[in-house]
């Protein structure tokens, strides 16, 4: 196991009871004292509880799951459970789920619900909605609606679950839809609530039941105490990337000057085999720092300009001199 030596303000959130807030950008070191709090409350647990952490998708999961193998011991990660929301939801809904209608519930796959959307002649939601509410089948997008019904309907599977997981751990609590904080609501009743959120990184913002309010909403509902990360990288925490990003996202200048940005200009007509060259010079750089499997992301300001670099890649163009093949 690692060795982490703990500033004073993440000793104090060790120490601290009840409902917490962590917040801060990547790197920042959220997730590590999750697990480090999430430990020191094994040692607590009396026989048949567990901690509930909860995260996004498998692969934070995965992330997750090998942190807790450089920083826990065998008996302390056995004793922490590792989920999505959509898996808790799904083992929610088939244990208790026959309390809503009492049918026992099936499960519609995204695959099966795009056929039967297709052989459907009316408003797809309104039949989703009924098929839940009547029949006890949901769709992926029903199952925290059916997960948070039971919790607030239900004081016996509240207590029930709560009596199983005395704190739950939310990952990415800036991305939870209202159905999700619902369920993060509901478990508060009588769990200890340790949230970790990244104001600044909202992936599912488009969706319009995701409100940029939402750590607010958890300050004002629940009041846990906070502890503010922003601005320590952990990961890269000399190449200055952290502030870079935050002066792109919030428009601010000058941006600072750091080694691992490099900036390509080009005068017009030469944007084709700048861009062209800068993303191979990228790919070569990631293999020569050993990534074996690298990949790049190009980030544009619109999807017309997502188009015309993507036709850019598939023709080559030369530059200096040196020609640049057509890129998978």
């Amino acid at each position: 196991m690692s060795t982490i030596t703990l500033c004073e303000k993440r000793k104090a959130f060790l120490k601290q009871d009840g409902h917490v807030l962590v917040t801060g950008g990547p790197g920042s070191g959220k997730t590590t004292v999750a697990l480090l709090k999430a430990a020191a409350a094994t040692h607590s647990l009396k026989p048949g509880e567990e901690i509930l952490f909860l995260s996004f998708s498998r692969n934070a999961i995965q992330q997750i799951l090998q942190k807790s193998q450089d920083l826990l011991n065998r008996v302390e990660r056995s004793l922490i459970r590792v989920q999505t929301y959509h898996a808790f939801c799904i083992e929610l809904i088939e244990s208790h789920g026959r309390l809503l209608s009492g049918r026992p519930c099936k499960f519609v796959v995204p695959g099966e619900e795009r056929i039967r959307k297709a052989g459907f002649n009316g408003q797809w939601n309104s039949e989703r909605e009924r098929m839940a509410k009547q029949e006890s089948v949901f769709c992926f997008d029903l199952l925290a609606p059916g997960a948070a019904d039971l919790l607030e309907k239900s004081t016996a599977v509240r207590t029930l679950l709560t009596s199983k997981f005395p704190m739950v751990i939310c990952d990415e609590f800036q991305d939870t839809d209202d159905d999700q904080w619902r369920i993060v609501q509901a478990l508060a009743r009588s769990a200890a609530l340790c949230c970790l959120a990244d104001p600044e990184q909202r992936i599912f913002d488009y969706r319009p039941n995701v409100s940029p309010l939402r750590v607010q909403q958890l300050k004002e509902k629940l009041a846990p105490a906070d502890f503010d990360l922003g601005g320590e990288n952990h990961r890269s925490p000399n190449g200055g990337i952290l502030q870079f990003a935050d002066c792109v996202l919030q428009n601010r200048a000058p941006l600072p000057k750091t080694n691992d940005v490099k900036f390509s200009t080009h005068h017009g007509k030469d944007l084709d085999a700048v861009f062209h060259a800068a993303t191979v010079w990228a790919f070569g750089e990631l293999r020569r720092r050993g990534v074996q499997h690298p990949s790049v992301a190009v980030l544009c300001k619109n999807n017309k300009f997502v188009a015309t670099l993507s036709t850019i890649l598939q023709t080559p163009h030369t530059l200096k001199g040196h020609t640049y093949q057509p890129v998978e």
